[in-house]
């Protein structure tokens, strides 16, 4: 979800205990890379295929949006306190401030909101059944540094609906990009592209919303379904690709 948040920058990542093999995921082992999308995040030359990886997959999964249901909640607390009737299917951008009356002040409303905030349906099964295939699961979120408020919000809503994300397995980081990892299940459109720039053969899902609908040829799936049907079709995906 859209945090007021910058875009991805430059900055240092947090440390990393191991690398994907990043050369069991080309054909002969080869580390180069063949093609890098355009402005729009599309690819423009063909891709070396994606092979199956036979080993547990390191898994960078967002929070707002992905693992909990932020948005609704957001606009449910937004419209009581300012009498409005605005719907997550309004938000056609990323910057949630254009589509209400209080503009950046809708901000403010997010510690409540990240608070009473549900799991996003689907997304405990999920997380639970990729836990048991064996792979490697992170949550990354973008929260700023200045926003104490809002990084204690989310990480007692982990704590408490996630509990297995252990404090090792939580990064509160903009610059998700800067993480190797084999897949990323995001919803911000500029989290993907970024990605998608830095590590061209990572498998790339996103949940779909009104403001991610032009990320078709920027990741490898983007569902149909709503939720939970989004969070059945990324595991299947994601099982694909892990299966000898």
């Amino acid at each position: 979800m859209r945090r007021a948040q910058p875009r991805p920058t430059c900055s240092p990542a947090p440390s990393q205990t191991s690398s994907p093999n990043w050369h069991s995921l080309r054909p002969g082992g080869s580390s180069g890379i063949s093609s890098q999308p355009n402005s729009s995040g599309a690819r423009t030359e063909k891709q070396p295929p994606r092979r199956r990886v036979n080993l547990p997959l390191r898994i960078l999964i967002g929070v707002d949006g992905t693992l909990s249901d932020l948005l609704s909640t957001w606009l449910g607390i937004y419209n009581l306190k300012y009498h409005d009737s605005i719907e997550p299917k309004h938000i056609l951008t990323w910057d949630t401030d254009k589509y209400v009356k209080c503009g950046d002040k809708i901000y403010d409303l997010l510690p409540e909101a990240f608070q009473l905030a549900a799991p996003l349906p689907g997304a405990r099964w999920a997380v639970d059944t990729l836990r048991s295939q064996g792979h490697d699961l992170y949550a990354v979120t973008a929260t700023s540094h200045k926003k104490t408020a809002n990084i204690i919000a989310k990480a007692k809503w982990l704590a408490y609906h996630f509990p297995d994300f252990d404090p090792e397995h939580v990064a509160f980081f903009h610059a998700k990009h800067l993480i190797k990892a084999h897949v990323l299940v995001d919803d911000c459109p500029a989290n993907l592209v970024a990605y998608r720039r830095a590590w061209p053969q990572a498998w790339l899902a996103t949940i779909p919303y009104p403001y991610n609908r032009h990320m078709d040829n920027t990741v490898d799936l983007r569902p149909l379904r709503p939720p939970p049907g989004a969070w059945e079709d990324i595991v299947k995906g994601i099982t694909a690709l892990s299966r000898p």
